[in-house]
């Protein structure tokens, strides 16, 4: 998919292909070469993915194109189908060709070749090894659950490389599906069916409201998420290391780093009573060597930013949606708590890790020599092997 369009100069701009275009859910701009940009609005009704021309660009301005899209949406909304209702065609392109698995593969891995850091070539090798050979040769909107299963025999035995082969597998198909009207949904249910054969039983202390990646299987996506050299990855990195919440690692600043400490101003803790109270979070030595990566020699100024200031949260949200994970941010807090209740780590000091405020870990069993300042030396030995843990893959 080609850049977001957000004014005129940009559709002239515009090389061909399809071109999100903000303002409207689902408008598109597709540009060919030798023919006008055409405005195309993408939707999905009772099960069926549809495409609806709004008209050709100049002679349809960019603002009509958004105010057409709305007027449709709302007709989607309420079970209408506009192609229908105004009696339009479908939008003329020939009839979409689904590419085999394989070069679905070898497209998104073209794409995004640029953001892996040296390890390129890697990246397509569990596919190679363990999912080609089995669906490598089906069209994309062909693949059922039961031809995902073939895989598992290769992957059986071997946990760690399955999950990663899995997720990249999604990887490939979520752009499929966002990017054209090929039905993928198959395919999809493969991918939870291997998931599950996958995953062991769940654990008691999943946090309700946030979905998590199992604690068992971070090491793996943070080691997919180390090959990719952007902000929003090295974010998360971070983010997965100091247990953190999303609002202070995307506001997080250089200075606040000093040393093996990363002191969160108050004022973007969790909002308490307390909330003025800063907080101390003991980095690990490959936490330091995320936030020299992010730093580049700054010596001030935001850690992560984003391409105006800070990244949003959905940044991190919709970096997991691209890498096939449905989860949120957020979760890695219960991972980790998971992880550390797996490994009997003190109960208290663990939340304490979590900047649970003191008035309600103070019920737990935990001697009186933690309660003296805020136990950053036991907290920092969890940190660590909390990260040695994660980079084991």
């Amino acid at each position: 998919m080609a850049d977001q369009i957000d004014k005129d100069t940009q559709i002239k701009a515009a090389a061909p292909g399809k071109h999100r275009v903000t303002g409207a859910t689902g408008l598109y701009l597709y540009k060919r070469e030798g023919r006008q940009p055409t405005f195309v609005l993408r939707f999905q009704l009772r099960g069926k993915r549809r495409e609806m021309s709004l008209g050709p660009y100049p002679a349809t301005s960019l603002a009509a194109a958004r105010k057409a899209a709305i007027s449709a949406q709302e007709e989607i909304r309420a079970g209408v189908d506009p192609l229908e209702a105004r009696q339009e065609v479908e939008v003329e392109e020939p009839i979409e060709t689904a590419p085999t698995f394989a070069e679905a593969a070898e497209e998104h891995h073209r794409i995004i070749q640029p953001e892996l850091r040296n390890t390129g070539g890697r990246w397509l090798s569990p596919l190679v090894q363990h999912v080609i050979p089995e669906i490598g040769s089906i069209p994309v909107d062909q693949i059922t659950d039961h031809d995902m299963r073939r895989i598992w025999p290769r992957v059986e035995a071997k946990p760690d490389t399955a999950r990663k082969a899995l997720t990249r597998t999604q990887m490939v198909l979520d752009r499929i599906a966002d990017e054209t009207a090929l039905d993928v949904s198959r395919a999809m249910m493969g991918i939870r069916w291997l998931r599950n054969r996958l995953r062991p039983v769940q654990k008691a202390h999943r946090a309700e409201h946030h979905d998590a990646i199992p604690w068992e299987e971070v090491p793996t996506f943070y080691a997919s998420l180390a090959e990719i050299d952007s902000a929003s990855a090295r974010a998360l990195r971070f983010l997965i290391l100091t247990a953190s919440r999303t609002t202070p690692v995307i506001m997080a600043r250089i200075e606040e780093i000093e040393g093996d400490v990363w002191t969160v101003p108050g004022s973007h803790m969790k909002a308490t009573k307390t909330r003025e109270r800063d907080f101390r979070v003991p980095l690990s030595p490959e936490a330091i060597e995320v936030a020299l990566e992010a730093a580049q020699g700054r010596s001030e100024g935001i850690l992560f930013p984003g391409s105006d200031g800070p990244m949003t949260k959905d940044t991190l949200r919709m970096k997991m949606r691209r890498m096939g994970r449905a989860e949120t941010p957020h979760g890695f807090r219960s991972s980790f708590f998971e992880w550390a209740v797996a490994h009997r780590k003190d109960v208290a000091l663990t939340k304490l890790c979590l900047s649970h405020s003191l008035r309600a870990i103070m019920g737990e069993d935990v001697t009186a020599a933690y309660w003296r300042g805020d136990a950053i030396d036991q907290r920092r030995e969890i940190m660590e092997g909390w990260a040695t843990y994660v980079t084991s893959a």
